[in-house]
């Protein structure tokens, strides 16, 4: 009877979806109870019914970006007589394209799923929602359907030396999926909640306050200790470069960039900042018998940048400079070498000459344990032009200094 009463929220039934186009759906997971002041997760799952298209399709969806929304998820209260949608202050958000969907050679988030398919993502309960649920009410998390980005038909790999995924064609992922829960408050306060809600914020104080109740059970004592170590060393980071074999001149070309967290299972998630794989990245070429990096004797400078302006302010889980991994996940993006209008590459090679690339390693700006969830509060402040490093805290928080190795060389060779 609620799902039939709740039609009304729908925006995009199912019936929307146009036979020839992916048919992808959404199922959500979460607890019946929800604690006022402990972190809710939500379970996501995509899956694809089968088609007569075979091929995996590529597309993006995040549920921070996608799912809790202005035009996203609604929020409904239970009430005698029905249902009282609730309204959500998204003001805090920025309104920014480019940070929720990012085209070409930037790879983040795109996901691949072949007939019969599916995907999980966890997500916690972000703040702007969390925080206007009151004690003892029954409320409904309703996903209407919307529209989500398409990449294309076909694998990721297969897009390897064609600058990536770049369509904006739009594909609907239809409404209905739900979750019903009861908010609740605990019955004994955390004697610290106040000053650390004060002090870093409601979402990173819930995470606080569930490690508290956690350690008041017996045994759990060597758990904090685990998590002091862990907070003094920082993560391992590894680069692995791929690409296509040729490259052909005046033809797109990019190489596949993967950041890998490597860690225990059962280790925390980082999140960091992604603006040393932008550039730092060298060309080779053989001479006398041995690989020499290539020195382009162009100046590098292309067009001008404002630096007189003040520094930005970003959301780190929600601007598109920093990312997460968890253990054992990897981090894709692109770095592109050549363009119709330019190149990166040496412009007297031969064809059938071969060339190498490597990325040169480097310091992360700025890096911390917990994933998105975790630090929907955290701001940092970068350059006005955005891509440079973290200009505050200049520290990283004090957090011990996270240096990324120096991947192998790769290598292609030129065609006509």
């Amino acid at each position: 009877m609620e799902q039939q009463d709740l039609s009304s929220f729908i925006s995009f039934p199912v019936d929307t979806v146009p036979p020839e186009a992916p048919q992808l759906r959404l199922t959500l997971h979460a607890p019946p109870k929800l604690s006022l002041s402990l972190p809710y997760q939500i379970q996501f799952t995509i899956s694809r019914e089968s088609s007569s298209q075979e091929k995996p399709v590529l597309f993006k969806w995040h549920p921070q970006r996608d799912f809790f929304t202005p035009s996203g998820v609604a929020l409904v209260r239970h009430t005698e007589t029905g249902f009282d949608p609730i309204d959500i202050d998204h003001s805090a958000l920025r309104n920014d394209g480019a940070q929720v969907v990012k085209k070409g050679r930037d790879q983040d988030d795109v996901l691949e799923l072949a007939p019969g398919g599916s995907v999980e993502m966890l997500q916690v309960l972000p703040a702007r929602y969390h925080e206007v649920l009151v004690s003892g009410q029954r409320y409904t998390l309703l996903w209407p359907g919307g529209t989500i980005g398409f990449g294309d038909w076909g694998t990721t790999e297969e897009h390897l030396g064609a600058g990536g995924i770049d369509k904006d064609t739009r594909i609907v992922l239809p409404g209905g999926p739900s979750i019903i829960f009861t908010a609740h408050a605990e019955q004994e306060a955390w004697p610290q909640r106040g000053e650390r809600e004060a002090s870093v914020g409601f979402l990173q104080s819930n995470i606080e306050e569930e490690e508290w109740r956690r350690l008041q059970i017996p045994g759990n004592i060597a758990r904090k200790d685990s998590s002091q170590r862990e907070s003094q060393a920082p993560p391992k980071l590894n680069v692995t470069l791929d690409c296509a074999p040729t490259v052909r001149r005046g033809a797109d070309f990019s190489i596949m960039v993967k950041v890998a967290y490597e860690a225990e299972a059962d280790a925390r998630p980082i999140m960091f900042h992604t603006d040393i794989w932008r550039d730092k990245y060298t060309i080779y070429r053989l001479q006398d018998g041995h690989w020499q990096p290539w020195d382009d004797d162009k100046s590098g400078c292309c067009g001008f940048l404002i630096v007189d302006e003040p520094d930005v302010p970003v959301h780190v889980s929600r601007d598109e400079h920093f990312t997460s991994l968890k253990p054992g996940e990897e981090w894709v993006t692109w770095k592109c070498l050549q363009k119709v209008a330019w190149t990166e590459l040496p412009e007297d090679a031969e064809a059938g000459e071969a060339l190498r690339v490597a990325f040169l390693g480097g310091e992360v700006s700025w890096w911390a344990y917990g994933g998105r969830e975790e630090h929907e509060g955290t701001v940092v402040k970068l350059p006005c032009f955005l891509w440079g490093r973290v200009q505050d805290p200049k520290d990283n928080g004090g957090r011990p200094k996270l240096v990324v190795p120096a991947s192998s060389m790769i290598e292609f060779r030129v065609e006509d």
